[in-house]
C-alpha cells in the first residue's frame, strides 16, 4: 500500500456515513465494568481463546491470536456493520447490507469475496438458532474454530435474557420480524490473521431478544446462510488503524463486550 492508497483509505474511513443504534433505551450502564472491551488491554493472554459481542456479530478467538489483531478485528468488524447500517436496513434489506459491509472490510484490508447466501431447510417442525448456527459453523469451520464457537454460544446461552451482552446482541441483530448477524472464530498462523465467518439473515414472525435461543416454528421462519473465509492484512491494517479507532470513538467501549468462556 503506498502513500496515495493509505491516504485514499484513511479519506473512505473519515467521510463514509456510519449509523450507530440508539443504546439509551437499553440502559447498558455498567455493561464493560466486569471487563472492558479493549482485547490488547484486558487480561486474556495469547493463549486463551475468548469471545465478543460486537453490536450484532459475535466473534470469537481462536488460542494464538495477539492482543492487538483481537482487536484489530473488532474494531473493524464494528466499523463495517455501522458503514452497512447507514447504506440499508440490517433486517429487511440484508443483501446490500452485506454488500457494504463487505465493501468496507475491503477498504480496511480485509481480503474476502461476496457470500453466497442459500436458504437454510430445518426438517425439524420446530428448533433453536444457536443448533442452526452449530450445524452450519460444525461442517463449515475446523475443529478448533468449531470449538471456540461452540464454547462462547454456550456461555451466552447461560446468561440471562435481561443481561447486558445479551440486550446488545439482540438490540443490533433483531427487528420486529426478522434478523441479522454473523458468527465469526478467528485464528492466527505465523502471523496471517483469518476469519472463518457465517453470515445469517431470517424472517419469522416472532423474534426477541435472546433471539439465538428462543423457539421458532419451520412454518413461519425463513432462514439464508452464506459461509466464507476472510483475511486480514495487518500491516496494511496498521497505515489506517488510528482513524478507524478515532472514527469510532467512545463506540468502541459501548457496541463491544467480552463473553467470558469456562476455563479462561
Amino acid at each position: 500500500m503506498n502513500i496515495a492508497d493509505v491516504q485514499q483509505s484513511i479519506d473512505f474511513i473519515q467521510s463514509v456515513k456510519l449509523s450507530m443504534p440508539d443504546l439509551a433505551p437499553l440502559a447498558l450502564q455498567g455493561l464493560n465494568a466486569g471487563g472492558k472491551p479493549p482485547i490488547a488491554q484486558d487480561n486474556h493472554g495469547k493463549n486463551d481463546s475468548s469471545a465478543n459481542i460486537t453490536a450484532g456479530s459475535v466473534i470469537s478467538f481462536v488460542s494464538g491470536v495477539s492482543g492487538q489483531n483481537r482487536q484489530d478485528v473488532l474494531d473493524s468488524t464494528l466499523f463495517a456493520q455501522f458503514a452497512a447500517n447507514a447504506s440499508a436496513n440490517r433486517e429487511t434489506d440484508a443483501q446490500t447490507w452485506y454488500s457494504t459491509y463487505l465493501n468496507t472490510l475491503g477498504a480496511l484490508a480485509w481480503t474476502s469475496q461476496g457470500f453466497d447466501f442459500q436458504l437454510y431447510g430445518v426438517s425439524s417442525s420446530s428448533f433453536q438458532l444457536d443448533d442452526v448456527v452449530l450445524d452450519i459453523v460444525k461442517a463449515a469451520f475446523t475443529a478448533d474454530e468449531y470449538a471456540v464457537v461452540r464454547s462462547s454460544i454456550d456461555a451466552l446461552k447461560k446468561l440471562k435474557d435481561d443481561d447486558g451482552r445479551i440486550k446488545l446482541f439482540g438490540h443490533n441483530a433483531v427487528g420486529s420480524n426478522a434478523g441479522n448477524f454473523q458468527i465469526g472464530a478467528v485464528t492466527e498462523t505465523n502471523g496471517a490473521l483469518a476469519m472463518h465467518t457465517l453470515g445469517a439473515y431470517f424472517s419469522s414472525s416472532d423474534t426477541q431478544t435472546d433471539f439465538l435461543f428462543a423457539h421458532y416454528k419451520s412454518s413461519s421462519t425463513t432462514i439464508y446462510k452464506g459461509v466464507q473465509s476472510m483475511t486480514l492484512n495487518e500491516s496494511l491494517y496498521a497505515n489506517v488503524r488510528d482513524a478507524v479507532q478515532k472514527r469510532l470513538g467512545k463506540n468502541i467501549e459501548d457496541f463491544i463486550a467480552n463473553v467470558p468462556l469456562s476455563g479462561n
